[in-house]
């Protein structure tokens, strides 16, 4: 039970900090991005189009454009507001269309999903999901995955599915793969199960199934 509850508590400081970070990356970083995108534009208006700095400027506001969406989807991964306040399907779809514009193809159904999944287990499925996508990536070489999303009486399930060449679960793990320990222990924390099966001709398959039943929750989106 003390080492239920560390864990508990380690994860939980992990999402305040990276609560923390996305705000400050949005609220502060990103925002100073766009005043210096602002001032760049007026001082580029100073030029003649003739004279060379004018196409400089041209090029830092490009630069800097890219820079501000950077901050923006980063913003995004750390902590998805979207998740806090409407849910986890929405906060999937936008993360599907982020990774989109990465060249990932996040092919996202879902059924029977509650709207108002309680935050513990909609972050745990939300996190899972990005390292399940970040590990496929990284050791299949792949670049679409399959995320099906479905809910029941009494529990969700996730399952995560690529067709790439696969990969030693237990040497990720050993070779630094904090990442797939941390959804273990997410998963086990809820009283759910996770397995990871990886094969060379049947790729990479990640479920997750977690008990939802003493939650009593409301319909369905």
């Amino acid at each position: 039970m003390a080492a239920a509850n560390l864990s508990g508590r380690l994860i939980q400081a992990q999402e305040d900090e990276r609560r923390h970070f996305a705000r400050e990356i949005h609220d502060n970083i990103a925002q100073q991005a766009v005043v210096l995108s602002i001032a760049l534009q007026e001082l580029g208006k100073t030029f003649d189009s003739q004279d060379p700095r004018e196409g400089s400027i041209k090029n830092l506001v490009s630069s800097m454009a890219v820079l501000s969406e950077d901050l923006r989807q980063l913003s995004h991964q750390l902590h998805s507001s979207k998740l806090e306040y409407v849910g986890l399907v929405p906060a999937i779809n936008t993360l599907s269309e982020e990774y989109k514009k990465q060249g990932i193809e996040l092919d996202f159904t879902h059924r029977n999903v509650p709207r108002d999944l309680p935050w513990k287990i909609a972050i745990s499925v939300f996190r899972i999901i990005q390292e399940s996508v970040s590990n496929m990536t990284k050791y299949s070489g792949v670049q679409k995955v399959d995320v099906q999303l479905n809910g029941s009486l009494g529990e969700i399930s996730l399952v995560v599915h690529d067709s790439g060449v696969g990969f030693n679960v237990e040497k990720a793990k050993w070779k630094g793969g904090l990442g797939l320990v941390s959804m273990e222990e997410r998963v086990k924390l809820l009283g759910g199960t996770m397995s990871i099966v990886s094969g060379r001709t049947s790729g990479t398959s990640i479920s997750v199934r977690i008990p939802i039943r003493e939650y009593h929750l409301p319909a369905v989106a």
